[in-house]
Order: C-alpha cells, then sequence, then structure tokens
C-alpha cells in the first residue's frame, strides 16, 4: 500500500509546527536522540537536520532563555549553509545573532551582528 505524497507546508508553517514540537519536547524533559546531539553540539552525527528544524530547536533554546546554547547551535547551522540556503536564511541568522549577544551583555559582538544585517538588507534591497 502506498502512502500519498505529503503535502507541503509553507516554509513558516512548517518552522512554526518544528518549533513547536521542539519546544513541547524540552518543556516535558523529553528530546530524541538527534536533538540530544544537536544539544551537545555533535553536529557531526546531527548533520542531516534540515535548517528549518535546526532554526527551531534554536529559537526553542532561546525561548527558554539558553542564549549561550542558542549562539552556538545558529552560528553551526549558518556555517553548514549551502549557497543557495545562505540569502534566505542569513537573513534570518544574523540579526538573531546579535540579539542573542545583546541578551548575554556582549555589545561588541552584537553591534557586529546588527552591522552585518544592515549589509545583507542593503543586498537584498539592490539585488
Amino acid at each position: 500500500m502506498r502512502l500519498p505524497p505529503r503535502a507541503k507546508k509553507k516554509p513558516g508553517e512548517a518552522l512554526r509546527d518544528s518549533e513547536q514540537r521542539i519546544a513541547q519536547a524540552l518543556a516535558r524533559g523529553k528530546l530524541s536522540l538527534n536533538h540530544r546531539n544537536i544539544c551537545q553540539n555533535s553536529w557531526a552525527r546531527a548533520i542531516n537536520f534540515s535548517p528549518e528544524t535546526v532554526f527551531a530547536y534554536g529559537m526553542a533554546l532561546m525561548k527558554s532563555r539558553r542564549e549561550h546554547e542558542a549562539i552556538r547551535t545558529f552560528t553551526a547551522m549558518r556555517s553548514r549553509l549551502t549557497e543557495v540556503q545562505r540569502p534566505q536564511w542569513e537573513t534570518e541568522l544574523v540579526p538573531l545573532l546579535g540579539d542573542l549577544h545583546f541578551a548575554i551583555n556582549d555589545y561588541a559582538t552584537a553591534r557586529n551582528y546588527y552591522r552585518e544585517a544592515t549589509q545583507l538588507s542593503g543586498q537584498l534591497r539592490k539585488k
């Protein structure tokens, strides 16, 4: 028996669904082995995660006031983006990294991320 193909979700819908599931798992303390790999920053074992899932996990960490872990997650995600994914995700990640560094009182680094976000925004407008 063949299952019907899954309907593609819009990026925002998939992100909200993933974020909600991961946040619930964090709240319950029940994370799958793969999410533990991310949490332990074992990116070699967690490399197959989609950017949407890793982003949702980083957002759940951020909302859980685990800024340092969120910074590691988003930084690792950013380094793993392909050239095709980079423009879409960097406009999301760079300001968030600035916000996270601001939250931990690392103002110089936050300022650098905000400058980079401004530059990225300008480049996107030119295209």
